[in-house]
């Protein structure tokens, strides 16, 4: 995620705030399904960075004890820190993989 997708408005105004979200990683490990589970303050914010996560996101997906791939969630959060007139943007995710079996 890059400062250049958060809204043009942030860069006036500033802003600093958390996400936290929950999202499915698939068994293709693409990510068709993000909740924001924790709002930033700033719903532009939340929306676009569950649209990035889905959109970009790819991992390798869980498997089970046979070796095929499985589905889990994801549950981090990201941190936004925009400075008024700054491009500088801190993403720090916190992690936690669940599997569903």
């Amino acid at each position: 995620m890059r400062t250049s997708d958060l809204p043009e408005a942030l860069f006036v105004t500033g802003f600093t705030g958390t996400v936290g979200v929950r999202y499915m990683v698939a068994t293709d490990g693409r990510v068709p399904i993000c909740e924001v589970t924790r709002s930033s303050g700033n719903a532009a914010v939340d929306d676009t960075t569950c649209r990035l996560i889905r959109e970009r996101f790819r991992f390798r997906p869980s498997r089970d004890g046979r070796g095929r791939p499985v589905r889990s969630w994801i549950v981090e959060n990201h941190t936004w820190e925009v400075e008024a007139d700054s491009v500088d943007v801190v993403e720090t995710p916190r992690k936690r993989r669940v599997r569903i079996w």
